[in-house]
């Protein structure tokens, strides 16, 4: 994705979501259940479009984040590595990869997504 692929995502994504005002699951008595999205008249297209692609842009980041994250893991080793032949020294390359690293932030989830996966409706 190039960086013009993440702005024009990140406008989709904000505006979409600038237009959810609440969300209610229903379920009829068979047991079947549907997920509302409530937005004005003029949100329709836009909400709908997001829902409907939201996995496949979800997926793409991804991939793009995994692919990121093993080429600084690649650089920094290497760097490392560097710095290895040159004894007692650390570059100010591998210290910004490694304080790179080392502050990224843990995702927050509801739940294990294995167990969503697994459980359905018992999570």
């Amino acid at each position: 994705m190039t960086s013009e692929d993440l702005d024009k995502l990140a406008k989709f994504t904000d505006a979409a979501t600038a237009l959810m005002r609440a969300m209610e699951v229903r379920q009829n008595i068979a047991g079947n259940s549907e997920i509302v999205f409530e937005t004005s008249h003029r949100g329709e297209k836009i909400v709908a479009k997001f829902l409907m692609a939201a996995p496949i842009n979800i997926s793409c980041l991804l991939g793009e984040v995994r692919d990121l994250h093993e080429f600084i893991m690649k650089v920094l080793h290497r760097s490392m590595e560097d710095d290895c032949a040159e004894e007692g020294r650390v570059s100010d390359v591998t210290k910004m990869l490694k304080d790179f690293v080392d502050s990224r932030k843990s995702v927050v989830i509801t739940t294990d997504p294995k167990v969503l996966m697994d459980g359905g409706a018992d999570a």
